[in-house]
Protein backbone atom coordinates (compact mmCIF):
# COMPACT_ATOMS: atom_id res chain seq x y z
CA UNK A 1 0.00 0.00 0.00
CA UNK A 2 2.59 2.13 0.89
CA UNK A 3 4.78 1.54 -2.13
CA UNK A 4 1.48 2.48 -4.33
CA UNK A 5 1.36 6.06 -2.49
CA UNK A 6 4.91 6.26 -3.22
CA UNK A 7 4.33 5.77 -6.74
CA UNK A 8 1.67 7.96 -6.83
CA UNK A 9 3.95 11.04 -4.99
CA UNK A 10 6.87 10.42 -7.19
CA UNK A 11 4.37 10.68 -10.73
CA UNK A 12 3.26 13.76 -9.12
CA UNK A 13 6.64 15.10 -8.41
CA UNK A 14 7.60 14.10 -11.77
CA UNK A 15 5.06 15.95 -13.74
CA UNK A 16 5.32 18.97 -11.80
CA UNK A 17 9.01 19.46 -12.85
CA UNK A 18 7.77 18.56 -16.62
CA UNK A 19 5.40 21.47 -16.32
CA UNK A 20 7.49 23.86 -14.73
CA UNK A 21 10.32 23.09 -17.23
CA UNK A 22 7.61 23.97 -19.98
CA UNK A 23 6.49 27.26 -18.31
CA UNK A 24 9.88 28.51 -18.59
CA UNK A 25 10.58 27.35 -21.80
CA UNK A 26 7.00 29.28 -22.54
CA UNK A 27 8.35 32.05 -21.26
CA UNK A 28 11.61 32.54 -22.98
CA UNK A 29 9.74 32.13 -26.15
CA UNK A 30 7.67 35.31 -25.08
CA UNK A 31 11.02 37.77 -24.76
CA UNK A 32 11.28 40.53 -26.47
CA UNK A 33 13.39 40.52 -30.14
CA UNK A 34 17.01 41.06 -30.01
CA UNK A 35 19.01 43.35 -31.88
CA UNK A 36 22.19 42.15 -33.00
CA UNK A 37 24.92 44.03 -31.54
CA UNK A 38 28.85 42.65 -32.15
CA UNK A 39 27.15 39.35 -34.18
CA UNK A 40 25.61 38.52 -30.25
CA UNK A 41 21.79 38.93 -30.07
CA UNK A 42 20.42 41.15 -26.96
CA UNK A 43 17.01 41.40 -25.49
CA UNK A 44 17.05 44.47 -24.37
CA UNK A 45 16.03 47.25 -27.20
CA UNK A 46 18.65 50.42 -26.40
CA UNK A 47 17.86 54.00 -27.07
CA UNK A 48 19.75 57.49 -26.58
CA UNK A 49 17.21 57.67 -23.58
CA UNK A 50 18.19 54.82 -22.32
CA UNK A 51 21.34 56.06 -21.47
CA UNK A 52 20.28 59.07 -19.48
CA UNK A 53 16.99 57.77 -17.77
CA UNK A 54 16.48 54.29 -17.89
CA UNK A 55 16.09 53.09 -14.22
CA UNK A 56 13.20 50.78 -14.51
CA UNK A 57 15.16 48.14 -16.69
CA UNK A 58 16.48 45.62 -14.64
CA UNK A 59 20.48 45.09 -15.84
CA UNK A 60 20.59 42.43 -13.22
CA UNK A 61 21.86 40.19 -15.40
CA UNK A 62 25.25 39.56 -16.42
CA UNK A 63 24.66 38.67 -20.11
CA UNK A 64 22.81 41.84 -20.82
CA UNK A 65 24.85 43.90 -18.79
CA UNK A 66 27.72 42.89 -20.91
CA UNK A 67 26.09 44.09 -23.33
CA UNK A 68 24.88 46.97 -22.36
CA UNK A 69 28.62 47.72 -21.81
CA UNK A 70 29.64 47.43 -25.54
CA UNK A 71 26.94 49.49 -26.36
CA UNK A 72 27.59 51.91 -24.15
CA UNK A 73 31.03 52.35 -25.00
CA UNK A 74 29.81 52.86 -29.11
CA UNK A 75 27.76 55.18 -27.94
CA UNK A 76 30.28 57.19 -26.14
CA UNK A 77 32.15 56.89 -29.39
CA UNK A 78 29.54 58.40 -31.42
CA UNK A 79 28.92 61.24 -29.34
CA UNK A 80 32.37 62.19 -28.95
CA UNK A 81 32.83 62.35 -32.98
CA UNK A 82 29.59 64.50 -33.67
CA UNK A 83 30.71 66.87 -30.41
CA UNK A 84 28.20 65.72 -28.28
CA UNK A 85 30.38 66.29 -25.15
CA UNK A 86 27.57 66.38 -22.33
CA UNK A 87 26.04 63.18 -23.95
CA UNK A 88 29.66 61.39 -24.38
CA UNK A 89 29.79 62.21 -20.29
CA UNK A 90 26.59 60.57 -19.92
CA UNK A 91 27.28 57.25 -21.86
CA UNK A 92 30.76 56.92 -19.56
CA UNK A 93 29.10 57.64 -16.32
CA UNK A 94 25.98 54.49 -17.29
CA UNK A 95 29.06 52.30 -18.54
CA UNK A 96 30.93 53.01 -15.12
CA UNK A 97 27.79 52.02 -13.37
CA UNK A 98 27.62 49.03 -14.59
CA UNK A 99 31.20 47.88 -15.56
CA UNK A 100 32.98 45.05 -14.53
CA UNK A 101 35.99 45.60 -11.99
CA UNK A 102 38.63 45.17 -14.97
CA UNK A 103 35.97 47.38 -17.29
CA UNK A 104 36.22 50.71 -14.89
CA UNK A 105 40.09 50.93 -16.03
CA UNK A 106 39.39 51.39 -19.48
CA UNK A 107 35.94 53.65 -19.03
CA UNK A 108 37.94 56.01 -16.66
CA UNK A 109 41.40 56.31 -19.05
CA UNK A 110 39.08 57.31 -21.41
CA UNK A 111 37.53 60.07 -18.86
CA UNK A 112 40.89 60.96 -18.29
CA UNK A 113 41.65 61.68 -21.85
CA UNK A 114 38.56 63.93 -22.49
CA UNK A 115 38.87 66.13 -19.43
CA UNK A 116 41.81 68.12 -20.82
CA UNK A 117 39.61 69.17 -23.83
CA UNK A 118 36.49 70.43 -21.92
CA UNK A 119 35.34 73.44 -20.41
CA UNK A 120 35.45 74.05 -16.67
CA UNK A 121 31.97 75.05 -17.23
CA UNK A 122 30.92 72.36 -18.30
CA UNK A 123 32.64 70.04 -15.96
CA UNK A 124 30.96 72.00 -13.23
CA UNK A 125 27.47 71.65 -14.91
CA UNK A 126 27.73 68.09 -15.05
CA UNK A 127 28.89 68.43 -11.74
CA UNK A 128 25.39 70.21 -10.65
CA UNK A 129 23.60 67.50 -12.09
CA UNK A 130 22.12 64.45 -10.30
CA UNK A 131 22.57 61.81 -12.89
CA UNK A 132 26.62 61.89 -13.34
CA UNK A 133 26.87 60.17 -9.52
CA UNK A 134 29.34 57.25 -11.17
CA UNK A 135 31.93 59.66 -12.38
CA UNK A 136 31.29 62.56 -9.74
CA UNK A 137 34.14 61.63 -7.86
CA UNK A 138 36.46 61.74 -11.75
CA UNK A 139 34.86 64.98 -12.38
CA UNK A 140 35.60 66.64 -8.75
CA UNK A 141 38.81 65.62 -8.90
CA UNK A 142 39.23 67.25 -12.46
CA UNK A 143 37.49 70.62 -11.24
CA UNK A 144 39.56 70.82 -8.53
CA UNK A 145 42.55 70.67 -10.67
CA UNK A 146 41.38 73.36 -12.96
CA UNK A 147 41.05 75.54 -10.18
CA UNK A 148 44.57 74.95 -8.82
CA UNK A 149 45.67 75.74 -12.38
CA UNK A 150 43.94 79.18 -12.18
CA UNK A 151 45.06 80.02 -9.39
CA UNK A 152 41.73 80.05 -7.48
CA UNK A 153 42.44 77.71 -4.37
CA UNK A 154 39.40 79.28 -2.40
CA UNK A 155 37.19 76.98 -5.05
CA UNK A 156 39.49 74.30 -5.02
CA UNK A 157 39.44 74.11 -0.98
CA UNK A 158 35.62 73.68 -1.40
CA UNK A 159 35.74 70.88 -4.03
CA UNK A 160 38.48 69.31 -2.55
CA UNK A 161 36.93 69.69 1.30
CA UNK A 162 33.85 67.80 -0.09
CA UNK A 163 35.78 64.81 -1.89
CA UNK A 164 37.55 64.46 1.42
CA UNK A 165 34.36 63.72 3.19
CA UNK A 166 32.21 61.99 0.21
CA UNK A 167 34.99 59.63 -0.43
CA UNK A 168 37.45 58.70 1.51
CA UNK A 169 38.09 55.26 0.39
CA UNK A 170 38.69 56.97 -3.66
CA UNK A 171 41.66 55.84 -5.40
CA UNK A 172 42.60 59.81 -5.73
CA UNK A 173 41.74 60.39 -1.80
CA UNK A 174 45.56 60.72 -0.79
CA UNK A 175 46.08 62.90 -3.64
CA UNK A 176 43.20 64.91 -3.13
CA UNK A 177 44.07 65.06 0.78
CA UNK A 178 48.07 66.80 -0.25
CA UNK A 179 46.07 69.03 -3.22
CA UNK A 180 43.14 70.57 -0.04
CA UNK A 181 46.82 71.17 1.91
CA UNK A 182 48.03 73.11 -1.34
CA UNK A 183 44.83 74.92 -1.35
CA UNK A 184 44.87 75.59 2.40
CA UNK A 185 48.41 77.25 1.73
CA UNK A 186 47.56 79.37 -0.61
CA UNK A 187 44.43 80.03 -0.28
CA UNK A 188 43.02 83.44 -1.15
CA UNK A 189 42.17 85.46 2.10
CA UNK A 190 39.56 87.96 0.60
CA UNK A 191 39.42 89.41 4.16
CA UNK A 192 42.81 89.70 5.41
CA UNK A 193 44.34 92.66 3.69
CA UNK A 194 47.81 93.95 4.45
CA UNK A 195 49.55 97.36 5.05
CA UNK A 196 52.55 98.61 4.89
CA UNK A 197 53.43 102.12 6.62
CA UNK A 198 56.56 104.40 8.30
CA UNK A 199 54.90 104.03 11.55
CA UNK A 200 58.08 104.98 12.79
CA UNK A 201 61.74 106.60 12.08
CA UNK A 202 61.89 110.11 10.08
CA UNK A 203 58.90 109.40 7.98
CA UNK A 204 56.42 108.56 10.73
CA UNK A 205 54.29 111.70 10.74
CA UNK A 206 52.79 110.58 7.40
CA UNK A 207 52.62 107.08 8.41
CA UNK A 208 50.23 107.57 11.48
CA UNK A 209 48.42 110.48 9.31
CA UNK A 210 47.69 107.53 6.58
CA UNK A 211 47.09 105.19 9.11
CA UNK A 212 44.20 107.36 10.52
CA UNK A 213 42.04 107.67 7.60
CA UNK A 214 42.70 103.97 6.44
CA UNK A 215 41.41 103.00 9.96
CA UNK A 216 38.09 105.69 8.94
CA UNK A 217 37.88 103.57 6.05
CA UNK A 218 37.58 100.24 7.56
CA UNK A 219 35.03 101.82 10.01
CA UNK A 220 33.10 103.27 6.85
CA UNK A 221 33.25 99.91 4.95
CA UNK A 222 32.18 97.88 8.40
CA UNK A 223 28.94 99.98 8.68
CA UNK A 224 27.95 100.11 5.24
CA UNK A 225 28.52 96.54 4.37
CA UNK A 226 28.10 94.88 7.78
CA UNK A 227 31.09 92.87 6.85
CA UNK A 228 34.05 91.92 8.34
CA UNK A 229 37.89 93.02 7.65
CA UNK A 230 41.08 92.42 8.87
CA UNK A 231 44.16 94.62 8.34
CA UNK A 232 47.80 93.36 9.30
CA UNK A 233 49.70 96.24 10.04
CA UNK A 234 53.68 96.22 10.11
CA UNK A 235 55.49 99.19 10.20
CA UNK A 236 58.53 99.41 7.83
CA UNK A 237 60.49 102.29 9.75
CA UNK A 238 60.76 104.21 6.07
CA UNK A 239 63.57 101.54 5.38
CA UNK A 240 64.23 99.90 2.67
CA UNK A 241 65.52 96.62 3.95
CA UNK A 242 62.62 96.88 6.92
CA UNK A 243 60.17 97.66 3.78
CA UNK A 244 61.43 93.86 2.17
CA UNK A 245 61.01 91.72 5.42
CA UNK A 246 58.04 92.80 6.26
CA UNK A 247 56.11 93.00 2.80
CA UNK A 248 57.29 88.97 2.70
CA UNK A 249 55.92 88.78 5.86
CA UNK A 250 52.38 90.11 4.89
CA UNK A 251 52.49 87.85 1.84
CA UNK A 252 53.65 84.73 4.03
CA UNK A 253 50.13 85.10 6.07
CA UNK A 254 48.34 84.88 2.58
CA UNK A 255 47.07 88.17 2.48
CA UNK A 256 44.80 88.98 -0.63
CA UNK A 257 46.20 92.63 -0.91
CA UNK A 258 48.48 95.27 0.70
CA UNK A 259 48.04 98.41 0.97
CA UNK A 260 50.89 101.11 0.91
CA UNK A 261 53.60 101.13 1.59
CA UNK A 262 54.66 105.14 0.79
CA UNK A 263 58.52 105.89 0.87
CA UNK A 264 59.61 102.19 0.04
CA UNK A 265 57.36 101.31 -2.39
CA UNK A 266 59.56 100.22 -4.99
CA UNK A 267 61.45 97.57 -2.52
CA UNK A 268 58.15 96.34 -0.92
CA UNK A 269 56.63 96.02 -4.86
CA UNK A 270 58.84 93.82 -5.47
CA UNK A 271 58.27 91.37 -3.26
CA UNK A 272 54.56 91.87 -3.81
CA UNK A 273 54.92 91.34 -7.71
CA UNK A 274 57.11 88.15 -6.99
CA UNK A 275 54.24 86.91 -4.74
CA UNK A 276 51.10 88.08 -7.25
CA UNK A 277 49.47 90.15 -4.24
CA UNK A 278 48.33 93.01 -5.73
CA UNK A 279 49.80 96.49 -3.88
CA UNK A 280 48.09 99.80 -4.00
CA UNK A 281 51.05 101.79 -2.51
CA UNK A 282 50.65 105.64 -2.09
CA UNK A 283 53.60 107.03 -3.82
CA UNK A 284 54.64 109.73 -6.77
CA UNK A 285 56.52 106.75 -8.29
CA UNK A 286 55.70 104.62 -11.37
CA UNK A 287 55.56 100.93 -10.12
CA UNK A 288 54.49 99.37 -13.35
CA UNK A 289 57.50 100.42 -15.33
CA UNK A 290 58.59 97.15 -16.83
CA UNK A 291 56.13 93.65 -16.67
CA UNK A 292 54.72 94.64 -13.15
CA UNK A 293 51.53 93.24 -13.06
CA UNK A 294 49.99 93.07 -9.51
CA UNK A 295 51.86 97.25 -8.45
CA UNK A 296 49.59 100.01 -8.92
CA UNK A 297 49.97 103.66 -6.82
CA UNK A 298 47.55 105.96 -5.78
CA UNK A 299 48.80 109.77 -5.28
CA UNK A 300 49.07 113.16 -6.50
CA UNK A 301 51.83 113.00 -9.24
CA UNK A 302 54.05 115.57 -11.20
CA UNK A 303 52.59 114.20 -14.75
CA UNK A 304 48.77 114.14 -13.45
CA UNK A 305 48.52 118.09 -11.96
CA UNK A 306 50.49 119.46 -15.29
CA UNK A 307 48.17 117.40 -17.58
CA UNK A 308 45.24 119.08 -15.88
CA UNK A 309 46.81 122.36 -15.67
CA UNK A 310 47.30 121.56 -19.66
CA UNK A 311 44.03 120.69 -19.90
CA UNK A 312 42.32 122.90 -18.21
CA UNK A 313 43.90 126.06 -19.86
CA UNK A 314 43.35 124.67 -23.65
CA UNK A 315 40.04 123.21 -23.47
CA UNK A 316 38.14 125.69 -20.28
CA UNK A 317 40.29 129.00 -20.96
CA UNK A 318 40.79 128.42 -24.98
CA UNK A 319 44.76 128.97 -23.93
CA UNK A 320 47.08 128.01 -26.40
CA UNK A 321 50.23 129.62 -25.52
CA UNK A 322 51.91 129.65 -22.59
CA UNK A 323 55.32 130.59 -21.14
CA UNK A 324 57.26 128.85 -18.23
CA UNK A 325 58.97 130.29 -15.30
CA UNK A 326 60.46 127.45 -13.18
CA UNK A 327 63.52 126.97 -10.48
CA UNK A 328 66.50 125.36 -11.94
CA UNK A 329 66.51 122.35 -9.60
CA UNK A 330 64.96 118.45 -9.78
CA UNK A 331 61.35 119.50 -9.20
CA UNK A 332 61.13 122.87 -11.30
CA UNK A 333 63.27 121.07 -14.16
CA UNK A 334 60.97 118.02 -13.55
CA UNK A 335 57.62 120.24 -14.03
CA UNK A 336 58.85 122.01 -16.62
CA UNK A 337 59.63 119.17 -19.12
CA UNK A 338 56.40 117.41 -18.04
CA UNK A 339 54.66 121.00 -18.97
CA UNK A 340 56.65 121.54 -22.42
CA UNK A 341 55.42 118.29 -23.35
CA UNK A 342 51.98 117.92 -22.38
CA UNK A 343 51.59 121.44 -24.21
CA UNK A 344 52.71 120.15 -27.48
CA UNK A 345 50.77 117.03 -27.02
CA UNK A 346 47.23 119.33 -27.20
CA UNK A 347 48.84 121.55 -30.15
CA UNK A 348 49.79 124.01 -27.77
CA UNK A 349 53.12 126.44 -27.92
CA UNK A 350 55.54 127.36 -25.52
CA UNK A 351 56.86 131.01 -26.35
CA UNK A 352 59.12 131.39 -23.72
CA UNK A 353 61.12 129.54 -21.08
CA UNK A 354 63.69 130.66 -18.02
CA UNK A 355 65.04 129.16 -15.33
CA UNK A 356 66.20 131.07 -11.66
CA UNK A 357 68.26 130.05 -8.75
CA UNK A 358 65.92 128.44 -6.74
CA UNK A 359 67.93 130.57 -3.96
CA UNK A 360 67.15 133.84 -5.81
CA UNK A 361 64.79 136.91 -4.08
CA UNK A 362 65.06 139.15 -7.18
CA UNK A 363 63.71 137.59 -10.09
CA UNK A 364 63.85 140.91 -12.80
CA UNK A 365 66.85 139.41 -15.03
CA UNK A 366 64.50 135.92 -15.72
CA UNK A 367 61.65 137.89 -15.91
CA UNK A 368 62.96 140.66 -18.50
CA UNK A 369 64.06 137.64 -20.79
CA UNK A 370 60.76 136.11 -20.19
CA UNK A 371 58.44 139.21 -21.40
CA UNK A 372 60.16 139.17 -24.56
CA UNK A 373 58.55 136.72 -27.39
CA UNK A 374 60.89 133.30 -28.01
CA UNK A 375 60.13 130.94 -30.68
CA UNK A 376 61.41 128.36 -28.97
CA UNK A 377 60.95 123.83 -29.85
CA UNK A 378 62.82 122.25 -26.84
CA UNK A 379 66.03 121.71 -28.38
CA UNK A 380 66.69 125.74 -28.17
CA UNK A 381 66.59 125.63 -24.28
CA UNK A 382 69.38 128.46 -22.80
CA UNK A 383 69.97 129.71 -26.62
CA UNK A 384 70.40 132.96 -26.81
CA UNK A 385 67.24 135.14 -27.60
CA UNK A 386 65.60 135.56 -31.10
CA UNK A 387 63.54 138.57 -32.27
CA UNK A 388 62.51 140.10 -29.00
CA UNK A 389 59.64 142.17 -28.70
CA UNK A 390 58.42 144.54 -25.91
CA UNK A 391 54.89 142.60 -26.09
CA UNK A 392 54.44 139.22 -24.32
CA UNK A 393 53.13 136.76 -26.72
CA UNK A 394 51.29 134.32 -23.87
CA UNK A 395 48.13 133.90 -22.11
CA UNK A 396 50.01 131.61 -19.21
CA UNK A 397 52.86 130.68 -17.30
CA UNK A 398 53.11 128.12 -15.24
CA UNK A 399 55.51 128.02 -12.12
CA UNK A 400 55.89 125.02 -10.37
CA UNK A 401 57.99 126.35 -7.36
CA UNK A 402 56.86 126.63 -3.80
CA UNK A 403 54.14 129.11 -2.42
CA UNK A 404 56.99 131.07 -0.19
CA UNK A 405 58.87 131.79 -3.55
CA UNK A 406 55.45 132.33 -5.81
CA UNK A 407 54.49 135.68 -3.39
CA UNK A 408 57.93 136.91 -4.52
CA UNK A 409 57.36 136.09 -8.14
CA UNK A 410 54.13 137.78 -8.71
CA UNK A 411 54.33 141.26 -7.48
CA UNK A 412 57.81 141.23 -9.97
CA UNK A 413 55.36 139.70 -12.89
CA UNK A 414 53.30 142.99 -12.71
CA UNK A 415 56.40 145.22 -12.23
CA UNK A 416 57.85 143.61 -15.84
CA UNK A 417 54.74 144.20 -17.55
CA UNK A 418 53.62 140.53 -17.42
CA UNK A 419 50.04 141.13 -16.98
CA UNK A 420 46.74 140.14 -17.56
CA UNK A 421 47.83 136.39 -17.84
CA UNK A 422 46.77 133.38 -15.95
CA UNK A 423 48.99 132.22 -13.04
CA UNK A 424 49.35 128.36 -13.17
CA UNK A 425 50.93 126.13 -10.33
CA UNK A 426 51.39 123.04 -8.35
CA UNK A 427 49.94 121.49 -5.66
CA UNK A 428 52.65 123.70 -3.58
CA UNK A 429 50.84 126.59 -4.32
CA UNK A 430 48.14 125.95 -1.93
CA UNK A 431 49.07 127.58 0.84
CA UNK A 432 47.93 131.01 3.28
CA UNK A 433 51.20 132.33 2.11
CA UNK A 434 50.05 132.91 -1.30
CA UNK A 435 47.27 134.94 -0.14
CA UNK A 436 48.87 136.81 3.02
CA UNK A 437 51.80 138.00 1.03
CA UNK A 438 50.58 138.01 -2.27
CA UNK A 439 47.18 139.97 -1.89
CA UNK A 440 46.07 142.10 -5.20
CA UNK A 441 48.23 139.71 -7.31
CA UNK A 442 47.10 136.26 -7.29
CA UNK A 443 44.31 137.46 -9.83
CA UNK A 444 44.06 135.08 -12.10
CA UNK A 445 45.52 131.95 -10.34
CA UNK A 446 44.51 128.23 -11.44
CA UNK A 447 46.24 125.68 -8.68
CA UNK A 448 46.18 122.02 -8.96
CA UNK A 449 45.16 120.05 -5.62
CA UNK A 450 44.52 115.99 -4.94
CA UNK A 451 42.25 117.13 -1.96
CA UNK A 452 40.23 120.30 -0.86
CA UNK A 453 38.35 120.05 2.51
CA UNK A 454 36.43 122.94 1.53
CA UNK A 455 35.13 121.22 -1.44
CA UNK A 456 31.14 121.41 -1.30
CA UNK A 457 30.89 117.86 -2.77
CA UNK A 458 28.76 115.84 -0.23
CA UNK A 459 31.43 112.86 -0.17
CA UNK A 460 34.29 114.98 1.01
CA UNK A 461 32.30 117.09 3.51
CA UNK A 462 30.90 113.88 5.33
CA UNK A 463 34.35 112.52 5.36
CA UNK A 464 35.51 115.71 6.82
CA UNK A 465 33.46 115.97 9.62
CA UNK A 466 33.65 112.13 10.71
CA UNK A 467 37.42 112.80 10.41
CA UNK A 468 37.20 115.34 12.72
CA UNK A 469 34.46 113.99 14.80
CA UNK A 470 37.15 110.96 15.42
CA UNK A 471 40.66 112.24 15.72
CA UNK A 472 39.96 115.74 16.57
CA UNK A 473 41.75 117.69 13.80
CA UNK A 474 40.88 117.95 10.02
CA UNK A 475 42.40 115.83 7.38
CA UNK A 476 43.99 116.84 4.67
CA UNK A 477 45.36 115.52 1.37
CA UNK A 478 47.38 111.98 3.32
CA UNK A 479 44.87 111.10 5.15
CA UNK A 480 42.26 111.73 2.45
CA UNK A 481 44.52 109.87 -0.28
CA UNK A 482 44.73 106.89 2.39
CA UNK A 483 41.27 106.40 3.10
CA UNK A 484 40.83 106.35 -0.99
CA UNK A 485 43.38 103.76 -1.61
CA UNK A 486 42.02 101.51 1.25
CA UNK A 487 38.50 101.93 0.26
CA UNK A 488 39.02 100.89 -3.32
CA UNK A 489 40.37 97.85 -1.92
CA UNK A 490 37.53 97.68 0.31
CA UNK A 491 34.71 97.96 -2.27
CA UNK A 492 36.31 95.53 -3.98
CA UNK A 493 36.79 92.49 -1.58
CA UNK A 494 33.05 93.64 -0.25
CA UNK A 495 31.37 92.64 -3.42
CA UNK A 496 32.03 89.08 -3.61
CA UNK A 497 33.09 88.93 -6.65
CA UNK A 498 36.91 87.87 -6.54
CA UNK A 499 38.16 84.53 -5.71
CA UNK A 500 41.83 85.09 -6.24
CA UNK A 501 44.57 87.56 -6.75
CA UNK A 502 44.58 87.50 -10.56
CA UNK A 503 40.83 88.51 -10.20
CA UNK A 504 41.27 91.35 -7.90
CA UNK A 505 44.11 92.81 -9.47
CA UNK A 506 41.97 92.33 -12.64
CA UNK A 507 39.29 94.28 -11.05
CA UNK A 508 41.28 97.21 -9.72
CA UNK A 509 42.91 97.66 -13.40
CA UNK A 510 39.48 97.44 -15.57
CA UNK A 511 38.46 101.00 -15.82
CA UNK A 512 36.47 101.27 -12.99
CA UNK A 513 35.73 104.39 -11.97
CA UNK A 514 35.99 105.10 -7.77
CA UNK A 515 33.97 108.01 -6.98
CA UNK A 516 36.50 109.24 -3.61
CA UNK A 517 37.50 112.31 -1.78
CA UNK A 518 40.38 112.72 -3.68
CA UNK A 519 38.32 112.73 -6.84
CA UNK A 520 36.68 110.11 -9.65
CA UNK A 521 39.97 107.78 -9.83
CA UNK A 522 40.53 104.41 -12.00
CA UNK A 523 43.47 102.36 -13.07
CA UNK A 524 43.59 101.12 -17.04
CA UNK A 525 44.19 97.82 -18.13
CA UNK A 526 47.80 98.44 -17.44
CA UNK A 527 47.95 99.47 -14.22
CA UNK A 528 48.39 103.59 -14.83
CA UNK A 529 46.19 105.78 -12.92
CA UNK A 530 43.51 108.25 -13.98
CA UNK A 531 42.43 110.64 -11.61
CA UNK A 532 40.11 113.50 -11.14
CA UNK A 533 42.13 116.37 -9.66
CA UNK A 534 40.65 119.78 -7.56
CA UNK A 535 40.88 123.30 -9.84
CA UNK A 536 41.23 125.77 -7.33
CA UNK A 537 41.69 129.74 -7.78
CA UNK A 538 41.35 132.92 -5.11
CA UNK A 539 38.67 134.75 -4.42
CA UNK A 540 38.33 137.12 -1.80
CA UNK A 541 41.36 136.45 -0.19
CA UNK A 542 40.02 132.56 0.18
CA UNK A 543 41.18 128.98 -1.74
CA UNK A 544 37.90 128.53 -4.08
CA UNK A 545 37.03 125.71 -5.87
CA UNK A 546 36.51 126.21 -9.89
CA UNK A 547 33.68 124.75 -10.98
CA UNK A 548 33.85 123.28 -14.44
Amino acid sequence: MKSKVFQKKSLFLLFLIIFSIFLLSSCATKKLEKPIIDGKPTEIPISEQDIFDRDDIDWSDQEQQAVLYKILMQEAEKFLFEGEIKKTFAAYNRGLSIATFAQRPIIIDKINQLFPNVNILLLEELYEMDKFTAIEPYLMYQIGLNYIMIKNFTKAKQIFSSFEKKYPFHEHYVEICELLKLAKENMFNKDIIGCLLPLSGKYKEFGQKALSGIELALKDFQEKYNKKLVILIQDTGGEKERAVEVAQELCDKRVSSIIGPMVTAVSAGKIAEINETPMIAMTQKKLNLLEEKYLFSNFLTPELQTKALVSYAFADLNVKKFAILYPKDRYGEKYMNLFWDMVEEVGGEIRAVESYDPKDTDFAKPLKKISGEYYLDKSDLGNKEKDKKKEIDFKAIFIPDSSTNIAQILPQLVYNDIKDVYLLGTKLWHHQNLIQDATGYNKGSVIMEGYFSESKNKRVKKFSKNFTDLYGYEPAFIEAIAYDTASILFEILGNGEVNTKEELRNQIASNKVFDGVTGKTFFDEKGDLHKDLYYLTIQNRKFVEIKR
